[in-house]
């Protein structure tokens, strides 16, 4: 079918792009990352900050993913998006954010 073919080794991916990849990244030991069995979220958050994938916006709640880190996300993306078609289902979007007088609804 049109998806399979389509999918075939979609996880791999360039990070040619000029920029793309963290030009002088900081070693793990001179960094502070939480553990991640002492705090699940946080490491995560380190872990994105210390390969320099995204960094915080102006906007709360918000973030600047990079171009190093989008092309992970496009390709995880590409990746789910595959399976989900493969097994018969159709991709929805939701709104990001919900009005509080909808969820009250519920």
């Amino acid at each position: 079918n049109y998806w399979g073919a389509r999918c075939k080794n979609t996880l791999s991916f360039s990070t040619s792009t000029k920029g793309s990849k963290p030009q002088n990244p900081d070693t793990a030991e001179s960094l502070s990352i939480t553990p991640r069995d002492k705090d699940y979220s946080q490491w995560y958050l380190d872990i994105i900050a210390a390969a320099q994938m995204a960094e915080n916006s102006p906007v709360k709640g918000c973030m600047i993913i990079r171009p190093w880190g989008m092309a992970i996300w496009d390709a995880v993306r590409q990746e789910l998006n595959c399976r989900i078609k493969a097994t018969g289902a159709e991709n929805a979007y939701f709104p990001l954010f919900i009005p509080l007088s909808f969820i009250s609804k519920e």
